[in-house]
């Protein structure tokens, strides 16, 4: 055994995962900031809808605009808590890389495949335990309501 050529390519397998993390960590901190703007513009827009309106003169035109307003409102809402489910999925990625956990299921342990995690960097569950993981939540939103 060649000792001195298995060093030379245990250092370049580090340096390549080292570029490889440092890639991924890049990736996930402009998703962050990206997310962030998003939440920031989204609060700023929302405050617009929360200030008083003036000139409503009481006629079908506002109850309209006023509807019209409550349904940009809830999408807003909605799309608020989509963008903090997402933040907070980049974040548990980024917290993972640093604990050496990225890549890596967070409920089997398995390695989450390349392509998945090229598609989607914030995953923390394989492909088998994603589709497993929404079956369950399917299944919980399917049961009817106790009466």
């Amino acid at each position: 055994m060649d000792v001195p050529a298995t060093r030379l390519r245990v250092r370049q397998q580090r340096r390549e995962s080292e570029s490889q993390e440092y890639r991924v960590r890049q990736l996930l901190e402009r998703e962050r900031s990206r997310l962030l703007k998003r939440l920031d513009a989204l609060g700023a827009l929302a405050a617009e809808y929360e200030q008083p309106r003036r000139g409503f003169a009481g006629d079908g035109e506002d109850l309209v605009e006023a509807a019209m307003m409550a349904v940009e409102r809830g999408e807003g809402l909605t799309l608020g808590a989509r963008l903090r489910q997402s933040l907070t999925q980049v974040e548990l990625a980024l917290a993972r890389l640093e604990a050496g956990l990225y890549g890596i299921c967070h409920q089997c342990g398995r390695r989450i495949g390349g392509a998945r995690l090229k598609a989607m960097p914030h995953a923390i569950l394989c492909i088998r335990c994603q589709a497993s993981h929404e079956q369950v939540g399917t299944a919980r939103r399917l049961l009817p309501l106790p009466t």
